[in-house]
């Protein structure tokens, strides 16, 4: 949504489709919805590509505008720095009332991967949550589901049971090792190479990229991009060929 025409936003997606991306990550939460509803008209084109949203977190508005009120709103607060965190609701009411407009959104019969959007223990031990998303699995709404934020949350997380393989998407270091004592779970480790560009100036955003591909072959690497340059740049490394 930091693109502010919506046939710019489309061509960017349309873009990472034609250079061999597959999944795409999102929530509820970004762009209050709009990023998943222009999303779905990406993926209801292939059933091949898959997509990660996520509940638990909610604008303070509980309101979800159009994408014009919401870059207009979101420019205002960064003015005036009246940003709000968001609400945080990981009650089984809310759960399946988001999950329900998701799938509506994404135009999509099942999510590949439903997170835990920054969820904490407490989160998850006032209520089912757990079986609600056991039998989400169970009767096809979401393939997959796991818990997406910082390390440090994540490994208070370690003692969840479940008959499920959990995935943890997690905010690290994305050229540190991977966390190997966490069994029986999938991970998709994410970080932000325009603050290593930032903070190491001589670094070029391209090479940082292609160092991080060869360090995770094996691995999913989420990348955000507003610049075709960038997303050409990227889908083009001989490294992901």
């Amino acid at each position: 949504m930091r693109i502010p025409i919506k046939s710019q936003r489309l061509k960017i997606l349309e873009l990472a489709c034609s250079l061999g991306f597959t999944h795409f990550d999102t929530a509820p939460l970004y762009g209050h919805g709009n990023c998943e509803n222009e999303l779905g008209e990406i993926l209801k084109l292939d059933s091949n590509l898959s997509v990660t949203t996520k509940i638990g977190l909610k604008p303070t508005t509980n309101n979800y505008t159009s994408p014009r009120k919401f870059i207009f709103e979101k420019a205002v607060n960064r003015i005036t720095q009246n940003t709000k965190p968001p609400i945080r609701d990981f009650s089984i009411e809310w759960a399946d009332f988001s999950l329900k407009n998701s799938l509506k959104r994404l135009r999509r019969e099942r999510i590949d991967l439903l997170l835990l959007h920054e969820a904490e223990l407490s989160d998850i031990n006032t209520n089912d949550l757990m079986s609600w998303l056991e039998k989400r699995k169970d009767t096809g709404d979401i393939i997959e589901f796991g818990f997406s934020g910082s390390r440090a949350r994540m490994d208070g997380l370690h003692e969840i049971g479940s008959k499920s393989n959990i995935v943890r998407q997690e905010a690290a270091d994305i050229f540190a090792s991977k966390n190997i004592e966490i069994a029986r779970s999938a991970q998709i480790r994410f970080g932000y190479i325009r603050q290593i560009i930032k903070d190491k100036k001589e670094y070029d955003a391209i090479e940082v990229f292609r160092e991080l591909i060869k360090e995770n072959r094996e691995d999913a690497v989420i990348i955000s991009a507003t610049k075709k340059s960038n997303l050409l740049s990227i889908g083009n490394l001989e490294e992901i060929k």
